[in-house]
């Protein structure tokens, strides 16, 4: 028996080279796996008896070792590749098919896995469905496109009920705004401590001067006060001074350095209404200003938004004062939009209830009551103003 080594990239050539070379007899004893490859030892003889010895080329141990492991990997790569280990090629080559395809034993085992796996799921599953999105209906698209239209946010839209269409997609949409805005009850806008946060500018002290306008010809000066926190603005005094000249309230001035308690509890006046500084949180007075605000532990916050604010700017505020456990909201400047998509996006985003809206300078008349209806009328009118100087300027 002779024994040689044949060497290639990959079993199949080791196996097709064995074969051109030593012809059908040959015997396949050992492989192992090399840099470049795979290396074959081979025989081209009949398999030595037991009691034969050989040298040991890769560490069997005895010629019976040998002989047997010889045969398994035989057998293993007969099963594998399609080759007889008496030199005859598998029958499907033989009859002209195709041979079979090279597929490692692994992958063969993860196939079977999976197979099993499959059956598995099949089993405990109901057959799957074929996935088709629910057509979102013509109708509710073009609601949802005329609101994003007139400013209102995504997330806003997404809280709306719109399951009835009309032809008017704007009008059908601002229905569904109404229905979802909350609003204030009359109880709550005549709490005793009432307190009004917000940006600088978005309108606080002059809805407090209608506020408590309306309260002196209601119930005379001695019915309401004043306080204010905006210590630092430079018209801040003039203002307080110019409402408690006209109005002939007491109207007092409370520094980051005193308590706003303590000056609360020296009002003889049934109604307070505390103004505020527009500070932001990066301001150094923002955290001592909400400290003084929490002090009035039975006080109603009122945030005050410009319906002239971004809704990013808006939201901002919101997330400010949000500790401040507010009551409500308060829609100023709407007769400075151009819609109140972005105004009302927030009170639907933040489900504030809206206590008052205002929509001009003068004091007290421009100053309404939260309605659902009225926000409804001003937001639509604002809508066709704006749809209809679009289509204007697009002709």
């Amino acid at each position: 028996m002779s024994n040689q080594r044949i060497q290639a990239r990959d079993m199949r050539s080791a196996l097709r080279q064995a074969k051109e070379r030593f012809g059908e007899q040959v015997n396949i004893l050992a492989n192992r796996a090399i840099p470049n490859g795979i290396e074959l030892l081979v025989s081209t003889g009949p398999v030595p008896s037991i009691a034969a010895t050989t040298r040991d080329d890769y560490g069997i141990g005895s010629q019976e070792r040998f002989a047997q492991r010889a045969r398994q990997t035989g057998r293993d790569l007969a099963a594998q590749f399609g080759v007889d280990l008496n030199g005859s090629v598998d029958q499907r080559t033989r009859h002209g098919l195709p041979a079979r395809s090279t597929v490692a034993p692994e992958i063969t085992e993860l196939r079977s896995q999976l197979v099993e796996l499959k059956h598995m799921i099949s089993a405990v599953s109901p057959p799957p469905v074929a996935a088709t999105a629910e057509p979102v209906p013509a109708a509710r698209s073009s609601t949802v496109d005329a609101l994003e239209g007139i400013g209102f946010t995504r997330q806003a839209i997404m809280r709306l009920d719109m399951t009835r269409s009309h032809k008017d997609p704007i009008r059908d949409g601002l229905n569904a705004v109404a229905k979802a805005l909350a609003v204030v009850k009359a109880p709550g806008l005549h709490a005793p401590s009432q307190v009004f946060v917000g940006a600088a500018g978005s309108g606080k002290t002059t809805t407090i001067a209608k506020l408590a306008a309306q309260k002196v010809i209601q119930g005379g000066a001695n019915s309401v006060a004043i306080i204010s926190l905006d210590s630092r603005r430079m018209g801040a005094g003039l203002i307080a001074s110019s409402l408690a000249r006209v109005l002939g309230v007491q109207v007092v001035t409370v520094s980051p350095d005193e308590s706003l308690l303590e000056a609360r509890q020296k009002i003889a006046a049934p109604q307070v209404l505390v103004d505020t500084a527009g500070l932001t949180p990066a301001d150094p007075g923002f955290r001592r200003q909400q400290q003084q605000i929490s002090e009035l532990k039975d006080a109603t916050v009122w945030l005050v938004s410009s319906a002239t604010q971004q809704i990013a700017a808006a939201r901002s505020v919101y997330r400010a004062q949000g500790k401040l456990a507010l009551s409500g909201m308060i829609l100023t400047k709407l007769d400075e939009a151009c819609n109140l998509g972005e105004a009302l996006s927030l009170t639907l985003e933040s489900q504030l209830p809206v206590a008052w809206s205002t929509d001009g300078q003068r004091i007290p008349d421009d100053i309404q009551e939260g309605k659902a209806s009225s926000l409804f009328h001003q937001a639509l009118l604002l809508a066709r103003q704006s749809t209809h100087a679009f289509e204007s300027k697009a002709v």
